[in-house]
């Protein structure tokens, strides 16, 4: 726990029992979570409480992924040399007002 939270383990037995319950069960919690989707095990087998259909497939669009993906479509066709370390992230449009 203490490395996880980087906490000395004074700091750590300082917390209330409940707050370091919380703590520990969220540690436990992330551990069986599949970093890919996100979802537990539990949650899909009967014998966990779960079901096999718990979760759907849905394809949503990402309009910034969108724009990262084209900007690098765009490098795949230059020279090696030129975009070696090259990194692609989004930045804000200053000139376009922001949705609120």
């Amino acid at each position: 726990m203490c490395r996880a939270y980087q906490l000395s383990h004074s700091q750590f037995l300082a917390w209330s029992q409940d707050d370091r319950d919380k703590a520990i069960w969220e540690l436990i919690r992330s551990a069986e979570t599949c970093p890919g989707c996100g979802t537990r095990a539990a949650e899909w087998r009967p014998e966990l409480g779960g079901h096999p259909a718990a979760h759907l497939p849905k394809l949503e669009l990402c309009h910034g992924c969108e724009q990262l993906e084209n900007m690098r479509a765009t490098l795949a066709h230059r020279d090696p040399a030129e975009v070696r370390g090259v990194h692609v992230r989004l930045v804000r449009n200053q000139e376009v007002r922001r949705a609120r």
